[in-house]
């Protein structure tokens, strides 16, 4: 068979139900050209590695290895599309066009990736909804960002820096040839934004794109939120 036109990552550790819902939107995505579905399980035990075998192609590695940087890059490297999204397992694509406006994205030649809008869930709590509304994946506002080089960042303020840099592998798509050039690092968090700092200091665009939706927050505590 052909190569598809894009391809999905979404690295998994028991998902439960919420990785059921995301991996039936996934299921229902309307893009010409196709699309394949990559599940990289760490060793769940709950059965998720059972259910996403019913999705698309999975990926096993052993228990306790994952890293947010190079367990994206596995699955990556396994992608045959040229535009490869990336999902986490409790975010849920919102209709059937959460995939196409980010390859589109991608596919151009000056974009190095795009990331989506982040809708928060029913049950989200007040303080956490009205951080999410403010950050950068919440806004209602396309935007494509580039920087001209290490000057231009190190005359932004600290929150200047964050939203200039900011890219969130929650949802978002990158270009394989772009990921090539700047694999993830290891990194405990902040992998999406290490790759947005290199490809705009490269000259390429990140842009977030927000006709592409998600579902996606956590209940967490205050406290939680505050460390």
């Amino acid at each position: 068979m052909a190569d598809p036109r894009a391809s999905v990552v979404i690295p998994v550790l028991n998902g439960g139900p919420r990785l059921h819902d995301c991996l039936e939107a996934v299921a229902l995505q309307n893009l010409p050209g196709g699309y394949e579905v990559i599940i990289v399980d760490s060793g769940s035990t709950d059965g998720s590695d059972e259910l996403a075998r019913h999705y698309g192609r999975l990926i096993r590695i052993p228990a306790g290895t994952f890293n947010h940087g190079l367990t994206r890059n596995l699955g990556v490297a396994a992608a045959r599309g040229q535009a490869v999204a990336l999902l986490v397992q409790d975010a849920a694509p919102l209709g059937p066009d959460w995939l196409s406006p980010l390859v589109e994205q991608v596919e151009r030649p000056e974009v190095a990736g795009a990331y989506s809008r982040q809708l928060p869930r029913l049950d989200c709590p007040p303080f956490i909804r009205g951080r999410l509304e403010r950050w950068s994946a919440g806004r209602t506002e396309r935007r494509e960002k580039s920087l001209s080089g290490e000057a231009e960042l190190n005359a932004l303020s600290p929150a200047e820096r964050i939203e200039r840099l900011s890219f969130d592998n929650v949802s978002s798509c990158v270009k394989k040839a772009a990921w090539a050039r700047f694999p993830f690092p290891a990194r405990r968090f902040g992998e999406d934004v290490h790759f947005s700092k290199a490809a705009q200091l490269a000259g390429m665009k990140i842009v977030y794109e927000p006709a592409s939706a998600v579902e996606h927050s956590h209940a967490n505590s205050m406290w939680y939120e505050f460390k």
